[in-house]
């Protein structure tokens, strides 16, 4: 036999009552609040929140279509009638300093050195300086150590015409063993191939004295591929640096990017000798960016334009853009594009009357009626608060739309 006990209080004063224990509620009721709320979700997930988007796969054929299309950065010239499509145009410039190997070679040996007699067959002098190149039959270039002047020819008191002639100090241009050559002949390289017949030098003994020593120098190859090292390196860098400036639909193109790599600077100059060298680069950045998913549906309309009415381009499609550049000009804010646009056309599908014949059907049921109707590739459903696969009687809470899966 159960019992419970009544507590009773006594207060200071002497009076006494008694505290009735609190009554829970019946284990039924929780029940049966629980099945209503239940049902209250399962009506509302089913009837007033839940609905679906539909996307149907048309069967597609690619369109080919070229455009030439003119970028102004001047609102006031933009026309779609005659393509004109606004841009803008956002500058930038990174820094970048790095060593490089050098990797050219210089031979600082000693030079060759020599004497050559000249002679001239002409009747004037004809002057030599340092600077001018004295070439023998097997290519190797001499040259004078002074300036000097061979004499012109004079006839003598028997009346034969005697050569001007000097004999001079001559030296290898460059430093080498290849420079150690025989006796022979020398052109003078300034004269014409005629006059260099009459007017010539010969090198009566072997020149002497050449050796080679090869030390790493800077060469200018160096230089300029060091320069194309940083640019690659930085390009990338400069391009993400504009497209986070740009607007949030703008597109960056590779082939609108003008780069200014003429702040260049290093310590190395060519032919010094060292085996590392620094270089650092300020590498600037002119673009011309223009806004990609209008530029995408202003082409997609002139297609439309195009088409027969049986036939349409989906909603979700903005086709494939190859961009080629005539001209740029960043002073002017033009550029001249050619693009190759590739669109995928399909039939046009009656979307209404698949959305009206699909309501309440289950996803399978509803999937295998799409497929049946001719042009369809492939369907699919995207359910939102819904508690089941089935499509909502209520049509607005049913979207059919084509397009392509993404």
């Amino acid at each position: 036999m159960s019992s419970f006990n009544i507590k009773t209080i006594k207060p200071q004063n002497g009076f006494r009552y008694r505290v009735e224990p609190e009554k829970k509620p019946k284990f039924g009721l929780k029940i049966f609040l629980a099945i209503i709320l239940i049902a209250v979700f399962y009506i509302l997930f089913t009837y007033f929140l839940s609905s679906v988007d539909v996307l149907v796969v048309p069967v597609t054929q690619d369109y080919e279509k070229e455009f030439e299309i003119q970028l102004t950065t001047d609102k006031s010239k933009t026309d779609f009638d005659t393509n004109i499509f606004f841009a803008e145009i956002l500058e930038t410039n990174l820094n970048k300093t790095e060593t490089f190997e050098a990797t050219g070679e210089k031979d600082i040996g000693d030079k060759a050195q020599g004497q050559a007699i000249f002679y001239n067959h002409t009747g004037r002098s004809q002057p030599i300086t340092p600077n001018i190149d004295l070439i023998n039959d097997a290519g190797i270039i001499f040259v004078i150590k002074e300036n000097t002047t061979i004499p012109g020819a004079k006839v003598d008191d028997e009346g034969n015409v005697v050569p001007g002639e000097i004999t001079v100090l001559i030296e290898a241009k460059e430093a080498g063993a290849k420079g150690n050559i025989e006796s022979g002949r020398i052109n003078i390289s300034v004269l014409l191939i005629d006059k260099q017949e009459k007017i010539f030098g010969d090198i009566l003994e072997p020149t002497t004295g050449g050796n080679s020593k090869i030390v790493k120098v800077v060469s200018q190859e160096d230089i300029d591929n060091a320069k194309d090292n940083l640019t690659k390196q930085l390009g990338p860098d400069l391009k993400e640096k504009i497209e986070k400036n740009a607007n949030e639909n703008f597109i960056v193109s590779e082939k609108l990017i003008i780069y200014d790599d003429s702040e260049i600077s290093t310590q190395a100059e060519v032919d010094s000798e060292v085996k590392k060298f620094e270089i650092s680069l300020n590498l600037k950045a002119k673009a011309m960016v223009f806004d990609n998913k209008s530029l995408r549906l202003f082409l997609k309309n002139k297609i439309l334009q195009d088409l027969p009415k049986e036939q349409t381009i989906s909603e979700t499609e903005f086709g494939n853009l190859e961009i080629n550049v005539q001209d740029i000009n960043m002073d002017l804010g033009l550029a001249n594009l050619k693009i190759d646009t590739i669109f995928p056309v399909a039939k046009q599908i009656d979307l209404e009357n698949i959305k009206k014949n699909i309501l309440g059907k289950k996803e399978s049921e509803a999937r295998r009626y799409i497929l049946s109707l001719p042009n369809v590739k492939d369907a699919r459903f995207v359910f939102s608060f819904s508690l089941s696969d089935k499509i909502p009687n209520n049509e607005k809470r049913v979207e059919v739309k084509l397009g392509e899966v993404r």
